[in-house]
């Protein structure tokens, strides 16, 4: 399923469920969104996985850890200033 698919399976899930039940909706989005990223973040492990030779991955340079915290920091910083804008400009989230 491609993001916008998956974007658009959301919408229509949340606009389903109806008022009343979009904070559950968005309490379940939100868990599912956080144990992906953890996910994602902790495949980092895999190149010194028995698996890492079947997917030809090569461990990490210190220097990508690095990156990885600016990039993680970057990603809450900006979501949290969106966050902020969109109830400002909409008064609701």
């Amino acid at each position: 399923m491609s993001p916008p698919q998956a974007a658009a399976l959301a919408s229509a899930g949340a606009t389903a469920l109806g008022q009343g039940h979009q904070t559950l909706f968005q309490s379940g989005w939100f868990v599912v969104g956080l144990l992906t990223q953890v996910l994602v973040v902790n495949t980092h492990k895999l190149p010194w996985e028995p698996l890492a030779g079947s997917f030809k991955l090569l461990p990490l340079p210190p220097a990508f850890y690095g990156s990885l915290v600016a990039i993680l920091l970057g990603y809450c910083t900006l979501t949290t200033v969106m966050k902020r804008v969109y109830i400002r400009r909409y008064k609701w989230l």
